[in-house]
């Protein structure tokens, strides 16, 4: 039983560090991918 919560909540850590992203946006508010925000920076490509 104790392992299998540990395995949980490292498995949960890792999937919100892989949707959190680098960060959020200060404008929008998504999550920043490789330095750059996928709704503000496409605009201005």
């Amino acid at each position: 039983m104790y392992f299998g919560i540990k395995f949980y909540v490292a498995n949960r850590k890792k999937a919100l560090e892989k949707d959190a992203g680098e960060g959020i946006c200060a404008e929008c508010g998504s999550s920043i991918f490789d330095k750059k925000c996928p709704n503000c920076d496409s605009v201005g490509e």
